[in-house]
């Protein structure tokens, strides 16, 4: 059985990051008229993004409220931040004009005040508009240039997401294996970040791009598993996604009731956000369910719904396909006027989409030349800043040595110096010594210069250094102390006697 082309039902949900909030959507509300300024500004910001997935028309409105507080109290990053969160309602709702005109207003911002981080945002909402406006090359030159920043920036949150969006382009121009690489290693960023939602938005684009290489089994697997993860977390529109995913795969199983099941629970779900990307794909999946079963009046029915739907917001590939399954349909009852004026429909626009069936294999490499450049670049980048980096470390090194050596030197210095003055005092007092001495004949007493007597113990001591003990000599105990002078000196008269 021919693969069926399609687009993804709530690419959206896949391609855009849904934002984990500190407060509910009640609380930010009750703060709102207790600030103002630039704060004001902020919680305007948060309450529009906080309604993209539970009410995008209507966080829209705040948004606007919040672009004419920062434009008049001259707030250019407040500016920038809620432009961005408006520019993600939009494609929620279809609007990917307004899309892209808020995003290049954000961009102009980002640029003057050089906010790299809100830049990155910009040229990944503009690669999201892009993409389901199938300019894939453009949608992913602006995702490459949000890689590029948040490489830079070492921001790993937007890495996993560039990571996703370029494996969905990849997997629209039907380039599977190179789509999974890059899906795989966003995988790997969301689960370090134990990033619930995005887990589930990538795993369901695995299972996409399993199905669409003609591996059901594995896409059944994988939507199954988000389907199961969706319902554990609480997330609503993830939960849609999956359903519609599972839906299309019974489909190609050929288990068409267990397929219409699915298709009927994602339908609610997209209309309580505004999904109409998500609404009109369900329509035409259940039309094509009925058309497998032979209810073909019912089948038309439902795919004119998601006919009407598509147009509007100008979804070609959902519109390509309402086309071919209402010519499969028509063939099938054997009008054939009605076959062909569908068909010709079906091809005029897969033409505007794809220009020729070479189209895909021009942009593959065109991608694969975008990607492999961007890399190299990389690499560059990376040998620069570790030039950048051996410079500094030998720079540190030489001014550490510098400064050891000039330690070291001073050190030594100071020890030289402590000699010289240690030596110069010494040569003073041996020179003061050297000279005559006034001594008394008779106690032995030593005067200075200035007069004063003092004993020969304390002159030295005071100009030299010198420090006395006291003993006695031989003569002097013989003479005082006669009787104790042989126990005294008993070592002594012996040694005399021996010689």
């Amino acid at each position: 059985m021919k693969i069926l082309n399609r687009t993804y039902p709530l690419a959206i949900l896949i391609l855009i990051a849904n934002v984990a909030f500190s407060e509910p959507i009640d609380s930010l509300l009750t703060r709102l008229p207790i600030v103002n300024g630039k704060e004001k500004v902020k919680l305007l910001t948060e309450i529009c993004t906080g309604y993209r997935e539970i009410a995008p028309r209507k966080g829209l409105d705040y948004g606007r409220s919040g672009l004419d507080l920062a434009q008049k109290i001259d707030d250019e990053f407040g500016e920038s931040e809620i432009l961005d969160a408006m520019a993600f309602n939009c494609i929620v709702l279809g609007m990917y004009d307004s899309t892209i005109y808020f995003s290049t207003y954000s961009q102009k911002i980002d640029e003057k005040i050089e906010n790299k981080q809100g830049l990155a945002q910009s040229f990944n909402n503009i690669g999201v508009a892009y993409y389901f406006t199938s300019n894939y090359t453009q949608s992913l030159s602006n995702h490459i240039q949000a890689l590029h920043l948040r490489e830079v920036l070492h921001d790993s949150v937007g890495l996993s997401r560039s990571y996703n969006n370029i494996g969905l382009v990849y997997l629209a121009i039907d380039a599977y294996e190179d789509a999974l690489v890059y899906f795989n290693k966003s995988l790997v960023l969301k689960r370090k970040l134990n990033d619930q939602f995005g887990i589930v938005r990538t795993i369901e684009n695995i299972g996409e791009t399993y199905y669409r290489s003609g591996d059901i089994q594995q896409a059944k697997r994988y939507h199954e598993e988000a389907l199961i993860l969706c319902r554990k977390i609480g997330y609503g529109p993830g939960t849609a996604l999956a359903d519609l995913n599972l839906g299309q795969t019974y489909i190609r199983i050929g288990e068409h009731e267990k397929a219409l099941k699915f298709l009927y629970e994602a339908i609610p779900l997209y209309e309580k956000v505004e999904n109409r990307g998500g609404i009109t794909e369900s329509w035409n999946l259940i039309g094509l369910a009925y058309s497998k079963m032979g209810k073909y009046d019912r089948a038309i029915r439902e795919i004119n719904k998601a006919l009407k739907i598509g147009k509007s917001i100008n979804a070609l590939n959902h519109i390509k396909d309402s086309y071919k399954y209402l010519s499969g349909i028509y063939e099938q009852q054997g009008k054939q006027k009605l076959a062909l004026e569908n068909y010709k429909m079906y091809e005029t626009i897969k033409d505007s989409v794809f220009s020729v069936n070479n189209m895909k294999k021009i942009a593959t490499m065109e991608f694969k030349w975008q990607i492999e450049n961007q890399e190299n670049e990389n690499q560059i980048r990376i040998k620069d800043q570790q030039i950048k980096d051996l410079v500094v470390k030998r720079g540190k090194i030489i001014k550490n040595a510098i400064i050891g050596i000039l330690s070291m030197l001073l050190i030594a210095l100071i020890i030289l110096h402590n000699r010289y003055r240690l030596k110069m005092k010494t040569m003073e007092e041996i020179s003061q010594l050297q000279e005559l001495l006034p001594i008394c004949s008779n106690c032995k007493s030593i005067r200075d210069d200035s007069g004063y007597w003092h004993q020969v113990e304390e002159y030295f001591k005071d100009h030299s250094g010198a420090v006395f003990t006291h003993g006695i000599c031989p003569d002097c105990a013989k003479k005082l102390y006669p009787d104790y002078y042989s126990k005294m000196f008993e070592k002594e008269l012996k040694d005399e006697q021996l010689t």
